[in-house]
């Protein structure tokens, strides 16, 4: 005759080399890790459409910008060509520009 034997905590079973072969969990418990594991695919399923998301977003803008630089790079060109031949070099052009981008030290 067997008896309902209440389990509230882990129980592991053994072969005879002391291996353990199996392990056994109270249902609540096993319902906490099944709930546990069901939400963790539900937020992977929501940070992968994000992470797509993302991706899309960050393609579209390099496209963008890959477009702007098209449009503005023979504009720049010139402009450098310009400050030039008024006596001005690249060097210069840059040295201000990081003149100006630098913060003020205070």
């Amino acid at each position: 005759m067997s008896h309902p034997i209440e389990m509230l905590e882990r129980v592991q079973l053994l072969d005879s080399s002391g291996q353990v072969t199996g392990s056994f969990v109270p249902e609540g418990v096993l319902q906490q890790l099944l709930a546990e594991r069901d939400r963790l695919a539900d937020e992977l399923k929501q940070l992968q459409q994000v992470l797509k998301q993302t991706e899309a977003d960050r393609d579209q803008q390099r496209r963008a910008f890959e477009s702007l630089e098209e449009m503005c790079a023979p504009l720049l060109r010139k402009e450098l060509q310009e400050t030039e031949k008024n006596g001005v070099t690249l060097g210069q052009v840059i040295a201000e520009l990081e003149r100006d981008l630098t913060p003020a030290k205070r």
